[in-house]
């Protein structure tokens, strides 16, 4: 990516997934800063590799609230969606429709 021009920036983690409230720190400072604002995060929500982490339906809640706040899309990598039990499944869809009906 950074041949591209781009720049990546790291998010610290936890047990439910990337930490919102670090995510939002470094957000805060960038705009502060008149640093350009993130437009995509790539995230993997079910079975992250190498940890293995799944979000939690609250994390996926303050992840979604962050983008539409910052205004920045969240590309996700569903590698592992339908490898993990059904109520995830469902809970992932259900925040899929949300962010769909969100969009237009």
């Amino acid at each position: 990516m950074r041949p591209l021009g781009l720049e990546l920036l790291g998010v610290p983690s936890d047990a439910h997934g990337p930490c919102c409230a670090s995510l939002r720190e470094v957000l805060c400072a960038r705009r502060e800063q008149g640093k350009p604002l993130p437009k995509l995060m790539y995230c993997v929500p079910v079975s992250a590799n190498p940890t293995g982490i799944t979000w939690s339906m609250r994390r996926k809640e303050e992840m979604y609230a962050l983008a539409c706040e910052f205004d920045f899309l969240l590309l996700e990598d569903g590698t592992h969606s339908f490898s993990t039990h059904s109520q995830l499944i469902l809970n992932s869809r259900v925040l899929r429709r949300r962010l769909l009906l969100s969009a237009v």
